[in-house]
C-alpha cells in the first residue's frame, strides 16, 4: 500500500467490516423506523379504549390529546432507539441475521432459503390466527361472561381499522423487542450452558 494515502479504516477493520458494519447502521435505523410506525399505528386503537382514563389524565395534567400521542410516541422510540442496536449486538453474537433486510438494503436477490420459507410461514400464521379465533369463540368467550362483555365493549368502541393498524405494533414493535431483544440476550447464556 502507498504509505503517502492513510488509510481511512482503522488498522483492524478490513473493508469487509466497514461494509458490514455500514450495513448492521442501516438495519438498526431500518428496523428502529418501522417499530416507530408500529408505535404510532397503535395510538388510534389505545388511546379509543382507554379514552375514560386518557380523559382523566387530560383533566388532571391539563395536557392535551396530542400531547399525549406525542409522549407516547416518544417513549415508543426512545424504548426502541435502546432495544434494536442492543438486540442486533446480541443477535450477532450467536449467529442470528435478518437477510431479508440485508438483501433488500444491499439490492442483492433475496435468498431461496427465505423465498421458500415465506408461504408456509404465511399459512401457518393464518392457520394459527383462525385456532386463536376458534378457542377464543368456543372455548374461552362462552366460560367467561365477563370477556365476552369486554370484547363486545372493545368491538363498539374502537373501529377495525384501528385494530388493523394495531396489528402494525403487534407484527413490528413487539417483535423487535421481544423477540430481537429479549430472545437475542437470552440466547447468549443459553449458547455458552450448552456449547
Amino acid at each position: 500500500m502507498d504509505s503517502s494515502h492513510p488509510n481511512p479504516l482503522p488498522a483492524f477493520a478490513s473493508p469487509s467490516q466497514s461494509n458490514r458494519s455500514s450495513l448492521v447502521r442501516k438495519q438498526v435505523g431500518l428496523f428502529w423506523l418501522l417499530g416507530v410506525l408500529g408505535g404510532i399505528a397503535v395510538l388510534p386503537y389505545a388511546l379509543t379504549l382507554q379514552a375514560d382514563q386518557i380523559a382523566q389524565v387530560t383533566r388532571k395534567t391539563g395536557l392535551s390529546l396530542f400531547s399525549l400521542a406525542v409522549i407516547g410516541a416518544a417513549q415508543t422510540s426512545v424504548l426502541l432507539l435502546l432495544a434494536v442496536p442492543i438486540g442486533f449486538w446480541a443477535a450477532r453474537r450467536v449467529g442470528f441475521s435478518a437477510p431479508l433486510s440485508e438483501s433488500l438494503l444491499l439490492k442483492k436477490p433475496i435468498p431461496s432459503s427465505v423465498r421458500s420459507a415465506v408461504w408456509p410461514s404465511v399459512a401457518l400464521g393464518i392457520l394459527a390466527a383462525l385456532a386463536m379465533i376458534a378457542a377464543d369463540g368456543f372455548l374461552f368467550l362462552p366460560r367467561l361472561p365477563e370477556l365476552a362483555a369486554l370484547n363486545r365493549s372493545f368491538a363498539t368502541r374502537a373501529p377495525i381499522s384501528y385494530g388493523v393498524l394495531a396489528c402494525l405494533y403487534g407484527a413490528v414493535t413487539e417483535e423487535l423487542l421481544l423477540r430481537l431483544l429479549v430472545m437475542s440476550l437470552l440466547s447468549i447464556p443459553l449458547t455458552w450452558l450448552f456449547q
